[in-house]
């Protein structure tokens, strides 16, 4: 375990603590975790059980951190008890909602989310890796960054891709009108503009920078290369991840994707399953 994964866990175990009626022991933790279980989602809260398991292991806790890795979240238990809501996520994009998109935001004249599209739909990337790309205009690359938070652990894998000569300028223009912005404003940019676009959909969740991530998932499934390879592109450090960005049979046909050809990169991603048959030649797609 990395030492930064250690003090993001430390961290967690002591704002758990700070609000016990008395010491950590077993029965304080095991209720602070069942109380937790109707305020966070079942993701975080599994975060906070191993943060309280590994913290007290490294006190020196060993029976402790067994019997806090024992709790079951009563929300996924069926005791009654449930997870906050969570807005569903657009998994995916369709080439009309995309030019729908760019056409308003061409309309507000907005460099930002204009810059911000381009690379979520181009790159795939995260929203937080974007004010952080470097590009190499020697070998035409764009190096990215593992994702990071504020004095938590690093997240994702560094990698340096390609893109088609064709998306080159507005790749490496993007890169510039965002490098170092703030992407929260940026985000909700988008969330009033997709609003004022389709005013009416309230069940359908509307389109986010992650949505066209998703879709570049689902385009790369779709290509027939390697799960490795996709698990680079898309900053995974293990094949497993793959099955948690997009579904082939979303895939948009016609389109040129990104490459990785960082040896270093593709050597960190841990392989957990065998690369599917291909499914024929990745696709050259044209720009339109």
């Amino acid at each position: 375990m990395q030492e930064a994964t250690k003090r993001e866990y430390r961290q967690l175990a002591e704002h758990v603590y700070k609000r016990l009626d008395g010491p950590p022991s077993p029965k304080r933790l095991e209720r602070a975790l069942k109380e937790a279980a109707s305020k966070h989602r079942p993701a975080y809260w599994r975060r906070l059980r191993r943060a309280i398991e590994v913290d007290q292991r490294e006190r020196g806790y060993p029976e402790n951190a067994d019997r806090v890795r024992a709790i079951q979240n009563p929300a996924t238990q069926g005791s009654g008890a449930r997870p906050p809501g969570r807005r569903p996520r657009r998994r995916g994009v369709s080439r009309k909602e995309h030019q729908r998109i760019v056409a308003e935001i061409d309309e507000k004249v907005d460099m930002q989310v204009a810059a911000a599209v381009t690379l979520a739909s181009t790159l795939g990337i995260r929203p937080c890796e974007m004010p952080h790309l470097r590009l190499n205009h020697d070998d035409r690359t764009i190096h990215v960054p593992a994702a990071k938070t504020t004095d938590q652990a690093e997240r994702g894998l560094s990698r340096s891709v390609t893109v088609p000569d064709w998306a080159w300028e507005a790749v490496a223009a993007s890169v510039d009108v965002l490098a170092g912005a703030r992407m929260k404003p940026i985000q909700n940019r988008l969330d009033r503009l997709t609003r004022s676009i389709w005013p009416a959909r309230r069940k359908t969740p509307r389109p986010t920078l992650y949505s066209f991530r998703h879709q570049l998932g689902s385009d790369l499934k779709a290509s027939g290369l390697s799960r490795r390879e996709i698990a680079a592109i898309m900053g995974h450090r293990s094949t497993v991840s793959v099955e948690q960005y997009g579904n082939q049979r979303s895939a948009r046909s016609r389109r040129s994707l990104p490459r990785c050809n960082d040896a270093e990169a593709l050597e960190a991603v841990r392989e957990k399953h065998t690369d599917p048959p291909s499914q024929g030649q990745s696709v050259t797609l044209d720009p339109r």
